[in-house]
Parts: C-alpha cells; sequence; structure tokens
C-alpha cells in the first residue's frame, strides 16, 4: 500500500491511476489523517484464470471414507 498526501496525488494522479489498475493500493492522506483509498473497482473478466487453475485427475473418484455406503 502506498501512502501519498493530496497535493501530491493531484500531481501524480495518472501515474497512481495505473498503480492501482494493476492492484495496488493508494492511500490519499489530507492533513495527517487518511483521507480516500485508491483501489481498483473492475472485475477480472471471463477467462482470467486461464491456465492458473488444475484440477486433480480423480477429482471425482469416490472417496475411500465412504465406501461402505457405495453400491
Amino acid at each position: 500500500m502506498q501512502t501519498v498526501t493530496l497535493a501530491d496525488a493531484q500531481e501524480r494522479l495518472l501515474e497512481l491511476v495505473r498503480h492501482a489498475q494493476k492492484g495496488e493500493e493508494i492511500v490519499i492522506v489530507q492533513e495527517n489523517a487518511p483521507s480516500v483509498k485508491l483501489v481498483l473497482t473492475t472485475r477480472p473478466g471471463y477467462g482470467a484464470l486461464q491456465g492458473r487453475i488444475q484440477m486433480a485427475d480423480d477429482f471425482d473418484a469416490p472417496l475411500l471414507d465412504f465406501a461402505e455406503y457405495m453400491p
């Protein structure tokens, strides 16, 4: 998390927005107290996690603990 003053945020707004778009949180301080948090509001779209999630080959295999209940 990055903390900047209001005056600094006014000068570097585009840069701070780009950081927020990458997922970084920016807190804008006014009169020595946190005033505003700049965060990403959009969510990743369909397929954003493609290739990052793997499912085990035996995902749907019967569990040994339930063998007595299986036909």
